[in-house]
Formats: C-alpha cells, structure tokens, sequence
C-alpha cells in the first residue's frame, strides 16, 4: 500500500475515537494488523496514495518510539501527523485552540520540573517542510469559515457538550514532551524555560525522534484540553482532540485542491527547483537562539567540508569569521591549513556611507579593529591564501559562497537596534546541487564587488 500520510494518536477511548470520528472511520475501514488499530480513510482526494490512522495504543514517549517505528516501516509514509491533546499555556490559550508544533518538540526527558530548578532539554527536534506547508492553513480565509462549524458537527456526531469558553484558535509554537504529567505549576517552569512553549505532552517527543531516524517528514498537532486541571482535561479531552483532527482534516483536503494550499508547494518550486534553496533558517520570538544554532552548525559543517576550494564572504566586518572569538574562526583557520583560500569584502568603516558616530561608532570600530587583527594574523601564516577588500557603503545582507551553497542573510533592520535584538533577520541556504541559478546569481554579484572593491593596505 502506497501511503501519503500517517495520522497517528494515542489513547483510544478519547483521542483515537475523536479523530476516526472526524474522518469517518468505522469498523470496515479497518487495516488488518496484529500490533496497532489501523484504519484506512475513505477519501484520499484523489492522489492514488492512502492516508492512514493508527493509534499506539499506549500513553508515553518509550510507547511512542516503539509504535512509530513499527508503523513507519510497515507503511513507509510520505508524512506522519502525530494527532492529540496536550495541556497548553494558561497565560496564552483555552480550551479548544490548537497548537501546531512549527518551532520544535523540545523532550524534557525525566526532568522533575520544579520552580527554580533548572531544566536539561535531552534534545530538540525540528518539522520543516511539513510545518511550512502546514501554516498555510493559517492565511488560508477559508479556515474560520469551515473549521468552527465541522468541530461542532463532530461533537453533535459524538454527543458531546459544548462547554462555555471553548474556542478554536491556531498557534504555530513549540510542544514540550516528557515523562512528567502537567499541572499549571510544571506548564509555568517549562514556558520560563522557553517561552516559544505553548504546550506539553507525554508522547511528541518519542514521535518526533522515530521520524527523524526514519527520515519521514512529520508535525505535532495537538489540541488543548486544559492548561493544568486534570478534571477539566476529562471533560474536554475529545473535543480537544476533535479540534485538532479537523485541522488535520482541512490541511489534508485543501493540499490535494487546487488554488489553495498548492500556493505552498508551488511557493517550494520556485525555491528549491528554480533558485535552489533548500532551506531557510526564520527567527521567531522565543525561538531565535536555536535558529541561530541551527545555522552556524550548518555553516560549520559546509566550511568543513571545504576543503581545497575557495569560499568567498561578504560582511559589514566579518567578525565571526576573521576575529580569533569568532564562532567560524576556528572552521576558516582549518580550511586554510587544508590548502584552502578566503576572500574577505567588508565595509570600510571610515569611507563614504560607513561613516557613522556616537554608541553605534564604537562598537562598530572594536568589531571591526578585531577582524582587522585576526584578518592580519591569518595573513602572517597563509599569505595568499587569504585576501580583504573593502567597500565604501554597507552591504544589504552577508552572504557567504562555497564550492556547493549559498548562505544569504539581508540586513532587515536599523543598524541601530541590531545592539539590542540578535537574530532578527533570516537566512536562506541555496545549494548548487538542487538548482545553480541561485548560486550562480550570488557568486556573480559577489565578483562584481569584490573587482571593484579596494586592496587593504
């Protein structure tokens, strides 16, 4: 069986029957299987794969590694949608609203979550493409037009009562996982933690990791059934989970139709398979250290695998890469040991539209003053090797060319308000493997400046 889509969920007395109900699933769209229930949808909108629901059965992260690996390898899914409820925020959501795990499962592992206590995240796990694709529900108009009245029809279905304040609202944040269950106390410890957090659950993370091994494309979607009262959580559990399931639900339908979330797809074309980027690092508020991680581990592993070649920066000052405390020192010394070379264009601090005073000046300056010395020190040892040229004005963004990608970060903010907020700006990686003419487009522009740029003296 060819299958598009895995939704899988747990428990199955609350969220498992929320989510057959959602997608009309009896007893004779049952898949024969000796470990899982597995049900087969009806409707796959046409696109000659399966989409299938399965529930692990057992609450927990370990249960979730287990099942998910089964799972996986059984039906070899395009995507897998871990499907659910979770306890959220209580100073940011309801009953009802849905969050969409777009900034990362972040698995607390054993942690006791005690106030005051440090937390140890054992790792962090990170949706791409399925996320970005999945958040164009979120701008798509017709989701408060039809995802309101299809969770009412699906409680009526299940002769539910609708509690007063229940709503539906969309958050693309952060799940944390572990073993711990969540009352408001351990919620407030995990969001001081990380306030991308806007909700926790026992089973993403396990989820989450099985899908990563088995390189499958997956996302956490879980609907808030409380935000730390466990007898809230009893009463609320099903129309939580039916809140999420029909997210789900529109996500899968509108993919497969035209002139609606095909814009994404379309969008990942034109990206990937005209200009050839292939990824795109995006800072949001609470997740911009990791984002920053994300990157400079890429860039670090790309400088590595260098070697012999030619790599080419363009930067207000290159400290990252010329000063002796930058994060890409290290990588840039090795890569000249290994026989490669450096050409650096930066801007002239004290030339034409650099010129700047005050606060500003001075950070500036000391930045610049330290490049300038490693940049001499680097010069000492590998000569040709390594070159600076200038420019008399501010580049609009720092791009940084290998033998194979393109990193490209434009400047979107006042110079000014860079000293106060880090990471505001993203960052796109363009690979000549995928598609050259992004690549290609890069290299040429940094050529031109660095022909006309000025030999430091």
């Amino acid at each position: 069986m060819s299958t598009k889509t895995l939704i899988l969920t747990v428990l199955s007395e609350s969220e498992a029957k929320a989510v057959r109900s959602v997608f009309n699933l009896n007893d004779e769209c049952c898949v024969a299987d000796d470990k899982y229930p597995v049900f087969l949808c009806p409707d796959n909108g046409g696109s000659g794969k399966a989409t299938l629901v399965a529930c692990i059965v057992d609450k927990g992260n370990v249960d979730a590694v287990i099942a998910t690996n089964y799972l996986l390898s059984k039906f070899c899914p395009d995507e897998a949608i871990l499907v659910g409820t979770c306890a959220g925020r209580p100073d940011e959501t309801k009953a009802g609203d849905v969050v969409v795990s777009r900034l990362g499962v972040h698995d607390y592992g054993q942690s006791t979550l005690v106030e005051g206590q440090a937390i140890r995240f054992d790792d962090t796990h990170h949706s791409r493409d399925l996320a970005r694709r999945f958040a164009f529900q979120k701008s798509n108009k017709d989701l408060e037009v039809k995802w309101w009245p299809l969770i009412l029809s699906n409680a009526l279905k299940l002769d539910l009562k609708c509690l007063d304040g229940i709503q539906a609202r969309l958050f693309d944040k952060a799940v944390a996982s572990g073993s711990q269950i969540i009352d408001e106390s351990k919620m407030k410890v995990l969001t001081d933690a990380n306030a991308s957090i806007f909700a926790a659950d026992q089973d993403s993370a396990g989820f989450a990791r099985s899908c990563e091994e088995k390189k499958v494309e997956w996302l956490v979607v879980r609907g808030v059934s409380d935000c730390g009262d466990r007898t809230e959580r009893k009463e609320q559990a099903t129309l939580a989970a039916i809140a999420a399931a029909t997210l789900v639900k529109l996500y899968l339908e509108s993919a497969s139709e035209p002139g609606t979330c095909q814009s994404a797809s379309k969008l990942d074309d034109k990206l990937s398979g005209t200009l050839g980027c292939t990824h795109i690092w995006t800072p949001t508020r609470g997740n911009e250290h990791q984002e920053n991680d994300d990157r400079n581990k890429k860039k670090l592993s790309v400088i590595g695998e260098s070697s012999g070649t030619t790599i080419r920066l363009l930067a207000q000052s290159g400290y990252s890469y010329l000063c002796p405390r930058g994060v890409f020192f290290e990588k840039v010394e090795a890569h000249l040991k290994q026989g490669g070379t450096f050409n650096v264009l930066i801007s002239n601090l004290f030339a034409g539209d650099c010129a700047l005073s005050g606060k500003e000046a001075y950070h500036r300056q000391a930045k610049y003053n330290m490049s300038l010395a490693g940049y001499y020190e680097l010069k000492e040892e590998f000569n040709e090797q390594i070159n600076l040229r200038t420019i008399s004005f501010d580049p609009i963004a720092t791009i940084l060319i290998t033998n194979a990608y393109c990193f490209y970060e434009p400047y979107t903010h006042i110079l000014s308000e860079r000293e106060k907020l880090l990471f505001v700006s993203f960052e796109m990686l363009f690979d000549k493997n995928a598609a050259e003419h992004g690549y290609l487009l890069m290299k040429k522009y940094f050529s031109h400046l660095y022909k006309n740029a000025s030999e430091l003296s």
